[in-house]
């Protein structure tokens, strides 16, 4: 069961996946790749912009999944329903106003094998086979595969995603934008993420300065990603960021981000 954006039930009917995969949202994403199932919605907005947004957001995100209406009148959007899925849907109609109650299972230590996943991607990509064949980039590897959550720990100094972090870096959180900040702290490059500059997560990205020491100065270097915008900004560095963010002197191509920002409330009420 899925809350569509301001109103909106989805259900989703799918092949049943492993108990491994009950943190996973939406299930096996390889299985859900080669048979995404089907998807029935449910429109609960008097306000048809916010219906839009839902169909729209089901697009994206469900992809080639089946689309059968729950109560919406658009066919040239949803897929005739087969004799099984109809009887199914009336099952689903039966429950659609009944108060629903639901459980949600947490993964600790979820970030920390994304983490290293983003450091092996980052640091490959930027400093090539000298960087995977340290010593480093094993560490790396085998914390990202690690099942032992108190090993895991051990391997890597990851933050701690659940407790708030020493947010010595807060000059450089750009609201709804994804900051990923490299930072020599002596013979370390660490690399600082701000998810949607809001989360703030840290990994040593490489610990070999003669690796990274030809690329990267004390200065640091930033990534600026807006995906809702498909915009990616690379090769500021730190002092650049801040006297944007303090004002001291704007960077145009943040500034374009910023213009584009809506006013929540300029939009349509939620009725």
């Amino acid at each position: 069961v899925w809350l569509g954006p301001h109103g909106g039930i989805i259900y989703h009917v799918r092949q049943k996946a492993d108990d491994r995969y009950d943190t996973m949202i939406g299930g096996n994403p390889i299985n859900n790749n080669k048979n995404n199932g089907w998807i029935t919605i449910f429109a609960q907005n008097e306000e048809s912009y916010w219906n839009i947004v839902l169909l729209m957001s089901c697009q994206n995100y469900f992809g080639n999944a089946r689309r059968i209406s729950g109560n919406i009148k658009a066919e040239f959007y949803f897929d005739e329903p087969t004799l099984k899925e109809s009887n199914t849907l009336k099952f689903f109609q039966s429950i659609s106003q009944e108060m629903h109650n639901g459980k949600i299972k947490i993964q600790i230590g979820f970030e920390q094998r994304f983490l290293a996943k983003l450091a092996l991607g980052l640091g490959y990509n930027l400093f090539g086979q000298a960087f995977l064949n340290s010593e480093y980039s094993q560490t790396l590897r085998n914390a990202m595969w690690e099942q032992d959550l108190q090993k895991r720990s051990e391997l890597i100094g990851y933050s701690d995603y659940f407790y708030p972090n020493e947010d010595n870096f807060r000059d450089l959180r750009l609201e709804g934008l994804h900051t990923l900040i490299l930072f020599p702290v002596g013979d370390i490059l660490l690399l600082v993420f701000y998810y949607f500059g809001y989360k703030l997560m840290t990994i040593p990205l490489c610990d070999e300065r003669e690796i990274w020491s030809n690329f990267i100065d004390s200065a640091g270097i930033v990534y600026i990603a807006a995906p809702q915008l498909k915009i990616f900004i690379d090769s500021l560095d730190i002092p650049e960021l801040i006297n944007h963010t303090t004002g001291a002197k704007k960077k145009p191509k943040l500034e374009e981000i910023e213009r584009r920002k809506i006013d929540v409330s300029q939009l349509p009420p939620v009725t």
